[in-house]
This record gives C-alpha cells, structure tokens and sequence, in this order.
C-alpha cells in the first residue's frame, strides 16, 4: 500500500513538471534587437588651439606648453586682474577681450585653455576661458578679467594668492559670438553704416545752411513740448551732443508752449537720422515735422 501511494506521488511531480514545461514552450518569444556597437565619438578638433613659439618679453624667454603638457597643469601664485585698458582690444589669439567676461592670461598655457582658479586667502573659486598672454609683472603667474577678479573677491586688493588648474582646452566661439576673430568684418560694417549716416547729416545741414532757415522744405525733429520754458531749455542744453538744439514758442486754443527743435533739415532724410539717434538716447517721444 506504501508503494502504490508513494508511485502516485512521484506520477503526479511528473505530470506538473511536464505541464510546467509544456507552458513555459507556449509563451511567446521575444525578438531580440540585434545590438549595434556604439559609433566611434568624433575626435575632438584643436584646429583652433594657438599654442605658439618662444618669446621673449623684458629679457626673459617663454616656451609655450604643448596640449599634452598642459592637460594636467597646476600652479600657485600670485593673480592680478587687468580691465579698462585693455577693454576692447584683441587677446593673444584674436578674441576679443571683454574686462566684464570671465576671461584671464598666462604667459604659457595653450589657447584658449579652460582654467578653475580658486583664491587660497578665502577659498573662493571659479572657472575662467585663458585668451591671452600675460602677466609680465613680477612674478604673477596669471591675469584675470575684471569681472573674474570680483567673483574671487580681490578686486580692491589687486592681487591675491591662488591655485590655477588646466581643465582642458576650450572649444572655439561660433562665428556669431561677440567675441569671434570674425567681429572686425561686423564692427566695420557697422562703423560704415554710422559713417555713412554722419555724412548724410552733414549734407543735410550744409543745405539747410545754403538755402537758409526760411526754405519752405525745412523739416525739424521735435523732441518735447512744455508749458514752461525753463524745463524746455534744459532739455535742449541736455541733447546738444546730438544736434543743434532750440526751443521755439507755439500756441494751441490760446495756451502758449514751448517746443524743443533739433534742425532744421531740408528734407525728411537728415531728420530721420536725427530721430533715430534721439531714439538711440531714449527719447523714444520724439517725431518729425515740418516748418
């Protein structure tokens, strides 16, 4: 009886484990993906990267660092900033130095070089872009903007004792940053455009000074009107840079007032400069018309 018992149990483990597999075999497969190696990254360009040749300032000789040495370039010294001197001027590889970026120089790292500069007097840290050579006073081991010279807190100081550690090369500006090499063509343009605006005023006037304030074509731009002419006058000593300025009397349903008057020009053209450069000024109020 033992035996028959113990051969129902054993049949029915089998039974179970034979449906266990049965409906593992029914369940439906998954499709795997066949997997594809990850593209291979773009090798990072250094077309951009002026690292230079050996250069001599004051008497004493500087070797520039390759790349490679420089990837793991740490110093301490002493840090001073540089700023309105300077504002505006190209950096050592033809950026364009801003004393209110976060910007700095150094007499040997790799161009432009991307640098943490942490200030050891108060522990205070930031991250800056190396543009430029310097400094050659002493021995300062590198310049900071202005700008970055306040984030570490030693503006009014001067100068202050930091760490400077390379963190890599800096990619290059787009050609529409501010700060691009390609700004001459923009700021050219630009000066061109003011240039040629200038001329045209100046034309304008010299008709207006041939033919005389009675020509019938006179157009003036009015900046403001005041029924008080103290407040008129101070406007038009304050806009003299921009134009020749007057304030002429008027009168509206038997109230007087006073006007302010840049000109006049003999047509719409000269005044319509003159009322952008107001504009520019911000007196946006200003308008066009004719005497």
């Amino acid at each position: 009886m033992k035996k028959l018992c113990s051969f129902g149990w054993t049949r029915s483990i089998v039974i179970l484990f034979c449906v266990a597999i049965a409906g593992c075999q029914s369940l439906p497969r998954e499709e795997v993906s066949e997997l594809k190696p990850p593209s291979p990254e773009k090798p990072k360009s250094y077309s951009h990267v002026k690292n230079g040749q050996p250069y001599t300032i004051n008497g004493r000789t500087y070797f520039p660092m390759s790349n490679d040495d420089a990837a793991n370039f740490v110093a301490e010294g002493i840090a001073s900033w540089y700023g309105p001197n300077f504002h505006g001027e190209d950096t050592a590889n033809g950026e364009f130095f801003d004393m209110y970026g976060m910007t700095g120089a150094h007499k040997t790292l790799p161009l432009p070089m991307m640098v943490r500069v942490t200030n050891l007097d108060n522990g205070r840290s930031t991250t800056i872009r190396v543009n430029d050579r310097g400094p050659f006073i002493g021995d300062r081991i590198i310049d900071l903007s202005k700008s970055a010279a306040r984030e570490l807190q030693f503006l009014e100081k001067g100068t202050a004792k930091v760490r400077i550690e390379a963190l890599g090369i800096a990619d290059p500006l787009p050609e529409d940053h501010p700060y691009h090499q390609n700004r001459r063509r923009v700021l050219a343009n630009q000066l061109k455009t003011e240039q040629k605006s200038q001329q045209d005023l100046h034309n304008e006037s010299k008709k207006v000074q041939n033919k005389g304030r009675d020509s019938e074509h006179a157009f003036f731009v009015q900046v403001g009107a005041f029924r008080s002419r103290v407040n008129a006058a101070s406007l038009a000593n304050r806009i003299q840079s921009a134009g020749k300025a007057h304030v002429r009397t008027g009168s509206k349903n038997g109230d007087g007032y006073f006007r302010v008057l840049v000109g006049p020009f003999p047509s719409p053209l000269g005044a319509d400069v003159m009322l952008a450069r107001l504009s520019n000024l911000g007196l946006k109020q200003s308008r066009i018309v004719s005497e």
